[in-house]
């Protein structure tokens, strides 16, 4: 079996073992630097349990028996290495390595191959449990943290340094990387540290996620690039995004976050959306690994509510024309024409919902029955699509409220609803969440922008940098449904006309009377 070279001074070999059950299924052979896997206190206590001794050794074999896929484990040594190179060209120490990492040797496996009691006893699931450095897990930053950083304003989260773009990443990681199955990122979860939103976890390998964010995003942009979300017809599909949800949460990247939200709320229509983990083990031992890698119930259900909202803002702008034609401002006499040629205009653009009718014959006009509101089958884009086909024609003499112009003005801020809304963001996920003395009190003073521009009321549309403090600007829309506190926003965030909204003393003593309720 040739072994797989992930550093050209390479001094230390390692076999990856991946096992189903009591079965060896697959076998590699790795050649690793052991300066850079020894600052990591796992593999430091995996050495003690093997050898007796402290740190590595050169020219020794170890045996790392997992039940994740050896794919997965290569990942983390290969970010493990490119961390350290980095690390050393921080500090200015001379490279070891160079910047070509070596990548010989054939990925060869030996199948149903077994071991020795001596080196499958020497496993992972047998040796002592590994404990998080302290430090090394940095939380998530507050958005008024990100906002007074000295760092430029991307498009895209976690972003390299400029150091680590000089480290270039694809001497460390070899094309087919980058190209592995969602199955191998999900095998990659259980084995790093992370936290998000109060999503605490502590890894099996102890690996920082921030030490394999480079991979992770390039090997993102590679498979769920953003035009999926202009484009349907993508071959991405429901079941895929699903899949991304909580890897994206995991690495704290905002912008593939917003992506797989964005996707999901605007290009499915009626059923669950929900995340979906593509594993399934016959190893009890890893399926205790991954039971608890899930979202919290309430990011689940902030996308719910998020499509379900879509629909509901969309629908109310839809028929706000005939609300104001049939209110008791409005006498004109063309209204009743107006309202008539509308509802016909909505119902040849397929927007409106139908349903067909008994006892008729199947293919007429008269074989279906039209009702009061938008088609749920049809998705928010294709809704959008459908409200850019309505042909409304406007009566003889029309007065300004029935002219063509009023109604397609009405569509067009309709169809305007489905841009203002750019999926959940993680930094406001963590905001909402953020406290300092009493429990909610800080919330309100982690978004400066509220006060200015969102007590605009309805004439601001919100759209435009709202958010610009977070790693990927947005509107009102998306801070609304980011909310994911169990106080409501509306007890954190009074409406503008209530009388105690500009005072800052009512607002706490109000706040303080809820939360004494709740307890």
């Amino acid at each position: 079996m040739a072994p797989v070279v992930l550093h050209p001074d390479a001094d230390t070999t390692i076999y990856v073992v991946q096992k189903d059950g009591q079965k060896v299924v697959k076998r590699v052979k790795l050649l690793v630097l052991a300066a850079a896997l020894d600052k990591n206190s796992y593999w430091k206590k995996f050495i003690e349990h093997m050898s007796t001794t402290i740190g590595f050794r050169p020219n020794n074999e170890y045996i790392e028996d997992t039940g994740v896929s050896t794919t997965a484990v290569e990942i983390v040594l290969r970010a493990l290495h490119y961390y350290y190179d980095v690390k050393l060209k921080e500090s200015g120490a001379p490279d070891q390595g160079g910047e070509e990492a070596g990548t010989d040797g054939a990925r060869e496996a030996e199948t149903d191959k077994p071991l020795s009691e001596e080196t499958a006893s020497g496993g992972t699931n047998g040796g002592p449990a590994t404990t998080m450095q302290q430090g090394e897990q940095k939380e998530c930053k507050t958005p008024a943290e990100i906002e007074v950083e000295d760092t430029s304003k991307s498009q895209d989260s976690n972003l390299p340094t400029t150091l680590e773009r000089s480290v270039k990443l694809e001497t460390y990681f070899p094309k087919e990387l980058f190209e592995v199955s969602v199955d191998d990122v999900w095998g990659i979860l259980p084995l790093i540290n992370f936290k998000t939103c109060g999503v605490d976890h502590k890894g099996k390998l102890d690996v920082d996620r921030q030490t394999l964010s480079p991979w992770f995003l390039k090997w993102r942009n590679a498979h769920f690039p953003r035009q999926s979300i202009c484009f349907p017809s993508t071959p991405e599909t429901q079941h895929d995004f699903e899949c991304l949800l909580f890897p994206t949460f995991t690495f704290n990247d905002a912008a593939g976050w917003s992506l797989a939200t964005e996707w999901l709320c605007k290009n499915t229509s009626r059923g669950q959306i929900a995340e979906y983990s593509p594993l399934v083990f016959r190893n009890n031992a890893a399926n205790e690994w991954y039971r608890h890698l899930h979202l919290p119930k309430e990011v689940i259900a902030c996308i719910r509510v998020a499509r379900s909202q879509l629909y509901v803002r969309m629908e109310r702008e839809v028929w706000e024309p005939i609300h104001d034609w049939f209110s008791k401002t409005t006498t004109c006499d063309c209204r009743v024409v107006a309202a008539y040629n509308y509802r016909k205009a909505l119902q040849r653009a397929g927007v409106m919902e139908k349903k067909v009718t008994r006892g008729r014959p199947p293919g007429g006009e008269d074989s279906f029955r039209y009702f009061d509101s938008l088609d749920q089958t049809k998705t928010v884009l294709e809704l959008c699509k459908c409200l850019r086909e309505v042909s409304y024609e406007e009566p003889l003499n029309p007065c300004m409220g029935c002219a063509v112009v009023t109604v397609m003005t009405g569509l067009a801020y309709a169809m305007g609803l489905e841009a203002d809304f750019e999926g959940l963001c993680l930094d406001c996920m963590e905001a909402s969440l953020h406290g300092r003395d009493v429990a909610g009190l800080g919330i309100r003073w982690s978004f400066p922008a509220y006060e200015g521009k969102y007590r605009r009321g309805r004439g601001d549309r919100r759209n435009s940098g709202w958010c610009s403090h977070c790693r990927r600007p947005h509107g009102h829309a998306t801070w609304y449904f980011s909310w994911v506190n169990p106080i409501p926003r509306q007890t954190v965030f009074p409406p503008a006309s209530s009388p105690d909204s500009d005072s800052d003393d009512d607002y706490r003593a109000e706040l303080r009377r809820r939360l004494g309720n709740r307890t």
